[in-house]
């Protein structure tokens, strides 16, 4: 399977030039897919030992980390980490600062992604998409426009601000040219 990814403006630099590449689509793997893998055929274990095994792992997990663990795993690493802004000598106070947990790859995760092909594909662009316009008159679909006559759009997003002169139907009778309804 290949990673897609599309590029997108960077807004995080002032080069107009500059663009980040995010991943787009990845399928997901839950608790159910890890574990149909680990009972595949030819596994010894079954699915109930396999929920079992995550269960205790994940609530072990839990019982040290309550107890200030930093967990070290093959898998992952897991800390806390202490946020919010302290004067000198003050000590921690739950109304004005945060623990926080992070995590990050352990060992067996790095460079997880390196070998797998990637693929470049188009942005998911979140923008109005006109599927249809129904011309009432003539009952035909994305064949004519009666004038004076009514019709219906069809689409996603299609809403607009009728306060704002940007937005709204536009006509195009020729390039560059637009009529605004």
């Amino acid at each position: 399977m290949q990673i897609k990814f599309a590029l997108y403006e960077n807004h995080l630099t002032q080069d107009p030039d500059d663009f980040m590449a995010l991943v787009q689509d990845a399928p997901v793997a839950t608790e159910k897919e890890i574990i149909a893998e680990m009972v595949r055929e030819g596994s010894s274990i079954s699915t109930a030992q396999a929920l079992a095994v995550i269960e205790e792992y994940q609530q072990a997990l839990v019982r040290l980390g309550q107890r200030g663990y930093k967990i070290m795993t093959a898998i992952e690493v897991i800390e806390p980490s202490i946020s919010g802004v302290f004067m000198r000598d003050e000590p921690f106070d739950r109304n004005k600062h945060l623990i926080n947990t992070n995590m990050r790859p352990g060992p067996r995760l790095t460079g997880l992604y390196a070998a797998t092909t990637v693929e470049r594909v188009e942005p998911n662009v979140i923008a109005p998409t006109l599927h249809e316009f129904i011309d009432a008159p003539s009952d035909s679909s994305n064949a004519q426009l009666t004038p004076g006559g009514a019709g219906s759009l069809r689409g996603h997003r299609l809403k607009f601000n009728v306060r704002n002169s940007d937005e709204g139907i536009f006509f195009s009778t020729t390039p560059g040219r637009l009529s605004v309804l």
